[in-house]
């Protein structure tokens, strides 16, 4: 797929623990790791890849029981997106990428960062709550 401005998106599906992931990827160069917020799919990264692409190759998976990925019966966890996004990784050769998430997509950053410190060279949050203490975040939300 190219955009209007002529950018090729590469388009696939990865085999991991969760079944078939889909992907997309565009540019070249260091890699930045795209993770979209709940109820949505890569799709929504299009425009920020194709801006990206000359100086960057960015990767954006959907997650499990989004987009073109494959549906479960289960609710994953954030950990599980964040390894979905490391098996598509290795999949494509990816060693280590700058990781940046959007609300949901943000807690996915963070736990890449987390759980993968050796593959996440740095992380990139937007639209995400802040909370100076762990106190504050437990006191601002139910318990899931």
């Amino acid at each position: 797929m190219s955009n209007t401005a002529g950018t090729r998106i590469e388009r696939g599906l990865i085999r991991t623990h969760t079944g078939y992931i889909h992907y997309r990827a565009a540019g070249e160069g260091p890699v930045v790791a795209l993770s979209h917020i709940n109820q949505q799919s890569s799709a929504l990264f299009l425009e920020l890849m194709q801006a990206l692409a000359p100086q960057v190759r960015t990767l954006a998976i959907d997650y499990p029981r989004h987009g073109h990925s494959d549906p479960i019966d289960w609710q994953p966890s954030i950990a599980t997106y964040a390894r979905c996004m490391i098996e598509v990784m290795d999949a494509l050769g990816i060693e280590r990428a700058t990781a940046l998430g959007e609300a949901a997509g943000a807690a996915v950053a963070t736990e890449l960062a987390c759980s993968y410190p050796e593959r996440i060279e740095k992380v990139v949050l937007v639209n995400c709550p802040f909370y100076p203490t762990r106190a504050v975040a437990d006191a601002s939300h139910a318990p899931l």
